[in-house]
């Protein structure tokens, strides 16, 4: 969004994986998909696999996430995402084929940007992270023949 007392991150598109479990290096970790932990009545929901492409190309082609920020804050989008309009983004990527290689069609950008956090499913902007620690087991020595214990490992899925 557009608005709030954050302009340095006005238009900025927050997909990436940003959260992390930092654990010592030897800790035996085994990281768990939050999609297999998700019930059929869970409210939480991961972002939807259909829109995989769309959103690829939304943050990986610099031209078209340029033109995604300047729509955000030329028109001042706010935080609830249905009510700001992508009109003109839409427009653009219908019109822009050239810029969208690689497979990914953009045919709906607020159903793309509806599916990111946060939103009514997960209220919070920082994605679930998930992974079992063997609080006791340590990962077999490295290849010194001993323990780093003042190196880390991050686990994220």
């Amino acid at each position: 969004h557009a608005q709030g007392g954050q302009p340095k991150k006005f238009g900025e598109l927050f997909y990436d994986t940003i959260d992390k479990i930092i654990v010592p290096a030897d800790t035996e970790v085994q990281p768990i998909a939050v999609n297999t932990l998700l019930s059929s009545t869970s409210v939480l929901r991961v972002f939807p696999a259909k829109n995989s492409a769309g959103i690829n190309q939304l943050r990986n082609n610099p031209f078209v996430r340029k033109f995604l920020k300047d729509v955000c804050v030329d028109e001042k989008w706010g935080p609830e995402m249905r009510n700001n309009s992508t009109k003109k983004m839409d427009h653009f990527c219908k019109t822009n084929k050239r810029f969208l290689g690689g497979g990914g069609k953009i045919n709906n950008v607020k159903e793309i940007l509806l599916g990111l956090y946060p939103n009514e499913h997960m209220p919070s902007d920082h994605p679930p992270v998930a992974a079992t620690v063997f609080i006791n087991a340590k990962k077999a020595n490295n290849k010194r023949g001993k323990s780093d214990y003042d190196s880390h490992q991050s686990v994220s899925k």
